[in-house]
């Protein structure tokens, strides 16, 4: 299975899934046990690894896959912003480069195919401004009940971090797009893709998939928003409209 090789150096325990990550390891809100859920992981010890310290190498995919480390391998150090302890090393076997298709969750939630680096990426609609097109959003909803006892449909809590994220960089928009910085706009773009693929900064980073190119982050950004679908219904109500006028 193509996929980024993860290695944590000087530790020791089995990482057989997600919850066996230690909850620090990851930059900013993005945790490496979160990247990696939803999935089986494949874990062997190393007697020397990228950095020549013996630990623990593993990856997304379950039996059969097969883990090595070669002076090939592309490696980068993933720690906190600040923090002087390597948590893990992330990387790229250019036997098996990770790709779109091998790094979608198997829980995601689709979207329009949008070019990025070569590749398509299916980029939810995670924040529709409109509340009269909110049902245009991704993020499936389900029945829940206040405090009061009234009913109400929401969207499942799983997503809220993430949609609230993507809902503050819209009014930071709002208040002025041209000078929001470029760590910003990453971070968003990480958000977004991370929604739908096993992905954080690190690795979003590796596959140099998002860039100053305005065109590309306009098309993620019209797709996260809803505007493409918006302009697509009114569109359609258009040419209803013209086509029920005097002939």
């Amino acid at each position: 299975m193509a996929g980024f090789l993860y290695f944590a150096p000087n530790h020791s325990s089995p990482i057989t899934g997600s919850a066996a990550i230690p909850p620090d390891w990851g930059v900013g809100h993005f945790k490496l046990g979160a990247i990696l859920a939803g999935e089986s992981l494949t874990y062997g010890d190393m007697p020397s690894g990228p950095n020549g310290e013996r630990g623990i190498m593993f990856c997304l995919g379950g039996r059969g896959t097969k883990l090595r480390y070669s002076p090939d391998q592309i490696w980068r150090p993933v720690k906190s912003e600040g923090a002087e302890q390597v948590h893990y090393l992330v990387g790229i076997d250019p036997e098996q480069r990770p790709d779109a298709e091998s790094l979608l969750r198997k829980k995601n939630l689709g979207g329009t195919a949008v070019e990025l680096g070569g590749q398509d990426w299916d980029i939810p609609i995670l924040h529709v401004p409109f509340d009269e097109m909110s049902s245009l959003s991704s993020v499936p909803r389900t029945m829940t009940i206040d405090a009061d006892g009234s009913f109400r449909l929401r969207a499942v809590s799983e997503y809220d971090a993430v949609c609230e994220r993507v809902a503050e960089f819209d009014r930071k928009c709002k208040n002025g797009a041209i000078g929001l910085p470029f760590n910003e706009c990453f971070d968003f773009f990480v958000d977004v893709l991370a929604t739908n693929y096993h992905v954080g900064p690190a690795e979003v980073a590796m596959l140099e998939v998002f860039s100053t190119d305005a065109r590309a982050f306009l098309k993620v950004f019209q797709e996260v928003f809803g505007m493409s679908e918006i302009e697509r219904i009114v569109a359609r109500k258009k040419e209803g409209s013209d086509s029920d006028g005097p002939s």
